[in-house]
């Protein structure tokens, strides 16, 4: 906008959820205008969604293992240090893999986190869950198409 000039409104998303476990963005395009379309299309697949409550739920895990569980001692940090490097960070990628698209991550989120998940998935309680997120990591990279470069 140089001197003062405006510019008119070219496009407004809005994100909805439409109740079938889809995420959509309501679309309008203005053609200067003239013109107005509306169209309606899908923004988040199956894996964008399995792999982001993958790693939400690895990164609410790991808060509850480390400053909800009565077992933990508070003043031992090697612990904590060592499951955040192996299941805190997985999900933090995970969810970087989510936003920009990059199958990739999601697979070195899978290979990161795979050992510490399933020496926890045979633990009785809620940890047992760390197991799923590694595997969702997993089905989330199967599930994502690969990128064509152009």
């Amino acid at each position: 906008m140089a001197n003062g000039e405006w510019t008119a409104l070219e496009r407004l998303s809005i994100l909805f959820y439409d109740g079938a476990g889809r995420v959509r963005v309501f679309t309008i395009d203005m053609d200067g205008g003239r013109a107005l379309r509306v169209r309606l299309r899908l923004k988040l697949k199956a894996s964008h969604i399995v792999a982001g409550l993958s790693g939400m739920g690895s990164i609410l895990l790991w808060l509850i293992l480390i400053f909800f569980n009565p077992y933990t001692d508070g003043t031992n940090l090697s612990p904590a240090l060592n499951t955040f490097i192996m299941l805190f960070l997985p999900g933090c990628l995970a969810l970087i893999a989510v936003f920009y698209s990059y199958r990739l991550l999601l697979l070195i989120a899978f290979g990161w986190s795979i050992l510490p998940s399933l020496y926890l998935t045979g633990t009785p309680g809620i940890f047992a869950w760390f197991g799923v997120a590694s595997l969702g990591y997993l089905f989330a990279y199967l599930l994502m198409k690969p990128r064509l470069r152009s």
